[in-house]
C-alpha cells in the first residue's frame, strides 16, 4: 500500500487486522512516481514469478468492490491489461451538435500483467515520462500489450471534493 511520508501509522490502525499483513511503501510527488514505487517494491516478487498480476487502485475510490478487483484480474491475466469504464453522457461541440464519438470515464481498480507494466514503468523512468494512470505507461512502453475495457459503475465514484464525503459514508 502506498502511503504519505508520515502516514503509515495512521494507515495501519484503519486497515486494523490486516495491516500486519500489508507492505507499505511511501508514495511520491505524483501518482505516477507513487505506483512506479509501489511496481519497483514488487520488482524482487514479480521477477521470482511470485506476482503475475498488479492491480493498481485509487483509495478515493472506496466503493469498487471485490467483485470489480476480480473482473479486471481475470481480464488482466487473459489480455494483459483491464481499466474499468463507465459511459459518460454524450458531448455537446461547441456548435450544439452531439460529439459523435462514445466517450468513457476510465476508473480504478486498473490491472495488468506484472512483467510488461515493470518494463513499462522502466521505460517510463528512463524517458522521463509522467503517465495520468496506469494504463498511460503501458499503452506508451507496451504497445504489444492489450488493454481492455471492462464495465465499471457508477457507484465507483471518485471521492475528489468535500462534497463527495457522503457517497462514501454511505
Amino acid at each position: 500500500m502506498v502511503v504519505r511520508p508520515g502516514e503509515h501509522a495512521a494507515v495501519s490502525s484503519a486497515l486494523g487486522d490486516l495491516a500486519p499483513r500489508v507492505e507499505y511503501v511511501v508514495g511520491g510527488a505524483s501518482r505516477h512516481d507513487s505506483e512506479w514505487r509501489a511496481v519497483r517494491h514488487l520488482e524482487p516478487a514479480i521477477a521470482a514469478g511470485e506476482v503475475d498480476v498488479v492491480a493498481v487502485h485509487d483509495a478515493a475510490r472506496p466503493r469498487a468492490g471485490v467483485a470489480l478487483f476480480a473482473e479486471v484480474v481475470r481480464v488482466a491475466r487473459e489480455s494483459g491489461g483491464a481499466v474499468p469504464v463507465v459511459s459518460l453522457p454524450q458531448v455537446v461541440a461547441r456548435d450544439g451538435r452531439p460529439h459523435g464519438e462514445r466517450l468513457v470515464a476510465v476508473q480504478t481498480p486498473q490491472a495488468f500483467r506484472a512483467e510488461p507494466l515493470l518494463a513499462a514503468y522502466r521505460a517510463a523512468d528512463a524517458d522521463g515520462f509522467q503517465g495520468t494512470d496506469t494504463s498511460a505507461s503501458v499503452e506508451r512502453f507496451a504497445a504489444h500489450v492489450r488493454i481492455v475495457a471492462v464495465p465499471g459503475h457508477q457507484a465507483n465514484a471518485k471521492i475528489t471534493f468535500a462534497a463527495d464525503l457522503p457517497v462514501g459514508q454511505a
